[in-house]
């Protein structure tokens, strides 16, 4: 796969990350002047178990799958037979579970919820190997369409429910909509039938390899859930809301660009598997890019993060503003370090990519559980102090597996945190003079992010498109 095809893929992914991250935040505004604080908050402490469950569901099948040399229709029947099976028995072990989660957080009405969410895994199940064959066959224009449409549909069915007075189902129906769509198109797509033959030992040593990455995904869901539980443990709902909507925002780089892309770029790390240099250069390439895009502009987001809740979402989430801005450090940080997973996987080494997973989710867990006690805000720190302890001892530590080029890789982030303090710079300089809050105040901010953009790219630019190869020596 040629670096053009890989940026093509990469465009098109992304794309689809855009316009669905696009259309869920031009429909937050209207929907959080519908829903409060404590409807975004059960639903909050209602996706912990859900997220959980979808990480078991596909056994960590889809990749290793996508490493199989030969394409035996048999290995791809057992393993969709598999993975169906696990979600139906996942979606009723999490029904089971609903009535005591709603009695531990003190909710009610949260276990009526859970049980609802839990068919979602129904849906995941059946989806997983015909999207998985249209990752492998390298067809992201039909990912793209099918997280478009599917998209669109969730949003449609969220305002549906909503404008009814349906309160927090209005976003239950969202996931349900959303999964929906996405297993019918992905079938449709994929033009792909499971035969009806099943045999276990075809798919055993997927299993094993796929056990690896799930370990991997299962210690992620730590840094990605648990800290709602932790603060359900010691607040309310309506807190527990304000912080889910800060981190739904804080998360939109590796949502929009990181989530995508990572399906992208592994695809091409595969191919070129056999060279750890190449694969190197090639990281450093690609965290130029994810640096520029997302430092300097959630660093100016940060800034004047709640006049951008108040003006976004109305002025009952203001507070979220706060909680953001003290989350978006360990956001910027993740979505550039967590780059190197990829290239772990690709190298064959998910026992590496597991021991620094485990190692950052210590921290962070540690972090966070310290900064419970001071609620929202003192978890947000945490984890960011976490995330700047983690994030360069990850990338020293896996360098005898990828040679990284610590010369070019710090100036890269170098480089575009320098990009980002001129953007925050400028963006502080211009609310001081003018003293305006605000709409005008974070339609400056837009501008001056996007100063810092085109600044940081402009830096990296040698890396970027001047050399095809980096030197390996630090």
């Amino acid at each position: 796969m040629s670096e053009r095809r890989l940026l093509g893929g990469a465009a098109a992914m992304s794309i689809a990350g855009i316009v669905r991250v696009g259309l869920q935040t031009l429909s937050l505004p209207i929907l959080a002047r519908i829903l409060g604080p404590h409807e975004y908050g059960l639903v909050a402490l209602a996706m912990p178990i859900v997220i959980l469950s979808m990480i078991l569901c596909d056994g960590g099948l889809p990749a290793p799958l996508m490493r199989r040399v030969e394409d035996d229709e048999r290995v791809w029947a057992t393993a969709h037979w598999t993975i169906c099976a696990s979600g139906a028995v996942l979606a009723l072990l999490v029904a089971i579970a609903a009535w005591p989660l709603a009695w531990l957080c003190d909710q009610p009405d949260l276990a009526p919820v859970v049980m609802a969410l839990a068919f979602t895994l129904v849906l995941q199940g059946f989806g997983a190997v015909p999207a998985a064959r249209l990752q492998k066959a390298q067809d992201f224009r039909s990912l793209s369409l099918v997280e478009i449409g599917a998209t669109l549909g969730g949003v449609a069915a969220t305002f549906a429910f909503a404008l009814h007075g349906a309160g927090a189902w209005s976003l239950v129906a969202q996931q349900l909509a959303y999964w929906l769509l996405r297993i019918a198109s992905v079938t449709i797509l994929s033009r792909w039938r499971p035969l009806r033959q099943y045999d276990f030992h075809l798919i055993a040593p997927d299993l094993a390899f796929g056990w690896s990455v799930l370990k991997v995904s299962l210690v992620n869901f730590a840094t990605r859930s648990l800290d709602v539980v932790l603060l359900g443990m010691v607040r309310d709902s309506a807190q527990v809301g304000l912080y889910a909507m800060a981190l739904q925002v804080a998360r939109l780089p590796a949502n929009v660009i990181l989530g995508p892309f990572q399906g992208v770029f592994l695809s091409h790390l595969v191919r070129i598997k056999d060279s750890p240099e190449q694969v190197a250069a090639m990281l450093v390439k690609v965290s130029a890019v994810m640096a520029a895009l997302v430092v300097p502009s959630t660093a100016c987001a940060a800034l004047i993060a709640p006049d951008i809740f108040a003006v976004m979402l109305s002025e009952k989430w203001r507070a979220a503003g706060i909680i953001y801005a003290a989350l978006v450090p360990g956001a910027a940080i993740q979505a550039v370090v967590f780059l190197v997973m990829p290239c772990l996987v690709a190298l064959g080494r998910p026992d590496r990519q597991l021991r620094q997973t485990v190692r950052l989710t210590g921290l962070w867990l540690a972090f966070a559980t310290l900064g419970a006690m001071g609620g929202a805000i003192g978890i947000a720190t945490g984890i960011g102090c976490a995330y700047l302890i983690g994030g360069p001892w990850m990338i020293l530590s896996v360098r005898d597996v990828v040679p990284v080029p610590l010369r070019a890789y710090l100036g890269v982030i170098a480089q575009s945190l320098l990009a980002a303090t001129v953007a925050m710079a400028a963006l502080a300089a211009f609310r001081q003079i003018s003293g305006v809050t605000g709409i005008a105040l974070v339609a400056a901010g837009a501008v001056c992010a996007g100063t810092g953009v085109v600044l940081a790219l402009a830096l990296n630019r040698s890396i970027l498109g001047v050399r095809r190869s980096l030197p390996i020596a630090a």
